[in-house]
């Protein structure tokens, strides 16, 4: 498919505050489970969201969403409260484009 005819998508640049390292399979699981539990089969699988980038040491990465669903996505990620029976934190750092501006901007604080 032409890449004019597309669906446009968009980045998350996220970072998990917890006292125990999340692997990237664990990010993934986390996400699933909190896009099913708040939207459901349909509305998760509409997000087309997907773990691209994840360092376990430093708890930040990048996680791809269709457009219209960004906002879905971030209410989901925020109703995680725990990771494997640990406290935990998901902070949104930004949201962009193209990963390379996420990359080279530094996060607002």
């Amino acid at each position: 498919m032409p890449k004019s005819m597309r669906e446009k998508r968009r980045y998350l640049e996220v970072r998990i505050v917890t006292p125990s390292p999340v692997d990237e399979e664990g990010l993934r699981h986390v996400l699933w489970e909190a896009l099913l539990g708040a939207l459901g089969e349909v509305g998760a699988a509409k997000t087309q969201a997907w773990v691209l980038e994840w360092d376990p040491a430093a708890g930040t990465g990048f996680i791809r969403c269709a457009i219209p669903s960004v906002d879905e996505v971030i209410f989901s990620l925020k109703t995680v409260t725990a990771i494997g029976g640990a406290p935990a934190n998901i902070i949104i750092e930004g949201v962009s484009g193209t990963l390379k501006s996420l990359r080279t901007t530094p996060p607002v604080k």
